[in-house]
């Protein structure tokens, strides 16, 4: 519910020229969310833990690899310093 939560509310926050590819990634993760859900309620339990991990492991290494790049603001505060 967090992680649908936080892609849900990434929608509120904009760059300068509108929406970015993160929110391209916000709205995989909707989707993949509510595939894993789908498969959970259809007793698809290994395939609902492919689901749920894969998001888990991409939200941890793409989001976070993609914050720390020197064009970000935290990526930016790292880097120039």
């Amino acid at each position: 519910m967090l992680m649908a939560f936080v892609a849900a509310g990434s929608f509120g926050i904009k760059s300068g020229t509108g929406y970015s590819w993160i929110h391209g990634l916000s709205i995989l993760t909707l989707i993949m969310l509510a595939l894993g859900w789908w498969k959970a309620r259809h007793g698809q339990v290994s395939a609902h833990r492919r689901i749920m991990q894969g998001l888990y492991i991409g939200a941890l290494l793409i989001t976070g690899l993609f914050t720390l790049l020197p064009n970000r603001l935290i990526g930016h505060w790292l880097w120039a310093g």
